[in-house]
């Protein structure tokens, strides 16, 4: 039985403060109060938006864990592998198939899911477990001695500590990250949408993507692309244009709103049916990535304010690992929290959970970093030996496991498998095995 299922309680309850009611806030709001905390969230808006989410490995396994297994093959569809494309034909040029033998020793599959549902989902768990979520709650400041997060409206709560899940612009991470400013905006922005497949089958040159393989299509352009994958059972469309704008009409989060006519996109590098695929689009929601070098903390000195998920790091949007590094800090929060006997226990896991986390939102920016600079390569040198690597991996992808070269199969999964197979709760496990009997 995992350790986040067991029954174990903090001893000595405290109060959390949360700051940010999206998808790593709420689940913090539910390990914590699982674990025996008194957990308030305050959330800007309804907490909602209309994105896709991807659920890698590492994340579909803590949502087993939390009992979601059944709802997300209600309405997820299941990957079964990632092809890349020319953008200007929709050509296959590579593939990376998702192996049934590798993701049975995953011990999960790798998800499309529709962000509201997963909002939802863990909205319920958190309230159940006790949490307060309030919304419309935007936070203006905080005091990280007093321990106190005062809102736009004058409310101030109290707690023993705080914790910031209020994204990419996080209002928290200001107080916490002395080098929080040095980011650097990518001439990229990514835009991203919501499309009824209903409207999709109309067209013949789309239908591909509606009535084929669950694929995640990335389709390569001079120095931008599009993705895209079925969701919601296959009722929707999520597509992801990332191409040059001007990052400064635009900002980190996932706040505004746009037609596809008012953004007027340059998308002429790419096929005739994927622009009007982009053009049945309603709604279009702006991200700029700005570049932060993994941040030296991501906590307080004083020990009483922490960050998760986008707060804690950047990694492009829309990635593989969006979400999951929330959920994973959501999962090592409450194993580490519920091991607490007194209050003067909170100091050392906070110190923990940094310790902990650190390294692995190191490698997942390296790794997440990485594969967005190879999807998105101008013409050039480095263009054509990622597109020669990708014939390798469509020759090779024509094999049956058993027959594929053991060289190629390694080269190509060892990253993957090494940010797939990471297992949150262990890692808190092995920390206090090392640790716990000093405390």
């Amino acid at each position: 039985m995992p350790s986040m299922l067991n029954s174990r309680r903090a001893s000595q309850s405290l109060s959390f403060i949360i700051v940010g009611g999206s998808i790593s806030g709420l689940a913090c709001a539910y390990t914590l109060s699982r674990a025996g905390h008194q957990v308030t969230v305050l959330e800007k808006g309804d907490g909602k938006n209309e994105c896709g989410v991807r659920s890698p490995p590492n994340m579909t396994r803590i949502l087993q864990d939390w009992g979601l297994q059944g709802t997300i093959e209600e309405v997820g569809v299941k990957a079964s592998a990632t092809v890349f494309r020319a953008a200007a034909t929709s050509e296959k040029v590579g593939i990376l198939q998702y192996h049934p033998q590798i993701m049975e020793a995953l011990r999960a599959d790798l998800w499309y899911l529709p962000y509201g549902f997963l909002w939802s989902e863990l909205y319920k768990l958190a309230v159940k477990a006790g949490a307060d979520v309030r919304f419309n709650a935007k936070v203006a400041g905080v005091d990280p001695e007093e321990v106190v997060v005062t809102t736009d409206r004058g409310e101030q709560f109290r707690g023993d500590l705080i914790i910031g899940a209020d994204g990419s612009d996080s209002v928290i991470r200001r107080v916490v990250v002395e080098d929080e400013l040095s980011g650097t905006p990518d001439p990229l922005v990514t835009f991203s949408t919501f499309i009824p497949t209903e409207l999709m089958k109309k067209d013949t040159e789309l239908q591909y993507l509606v009535n084929g393989e669950p694929d995640w299509n990335i389709w390569l352009a001079d120095g931008c692309c599009l993705h895209g994958h079925l969701t919601r059972s296959r009722e929707y469309y999520t597509m992801v244009a990332v191409v040059p704008a001007d990052p400064k009409g635009f900002q980190p989060n996932w706040d505004e709103r746009y037609s596809p006519e008012d953004l007027n996109l340059d998308l002429s590098k790419f096929h005739p049916s994927l622009r009007r695929l982009w053009n049945l689009a309603r709604t279009v929601i702006p991200t700029k990535y700005v570049v932060h070098e993994p941040f030296s903390n991501i906590v307080h000195e004083d020990s009483k304010v922490l960050l998760v998920g986008d707060a804690a790091q950047t990694t492009p949007p829309q990635f593989h690992h969006s979400y999951s590094m929330g959920i994973e800090a959501a999962a090592t929060l409450g194993n580490l929290f519920s091991r607490l006997r007194n209050r003067d226990q909170a100091d050392t896991l906070v110190t923990a959970y940094e310790e902990i986390r650190q390294p692995r939102i190191t490698h997942t920016f390296r790794s997440e970093d990485g594969r967005y600079r190879f999807i998105t390569f101008p013409d050039g040198p480095e263009q054509q030996v990622r597109d020669a690597g990708l014939q390798v991996a469509l020759q090779n992808s024509q094999l049956d496991w058993d027959d594929a070269d053991e060289e190629y199969l390694r080269a190509v999964w060892d990253d993957y498998i090494a940010m797939f197979n990471y297992d949150a709760s262990e890692a808190v496990d092995d920390w206090w095995t090392m640790w716990g009997s000093l405390m």
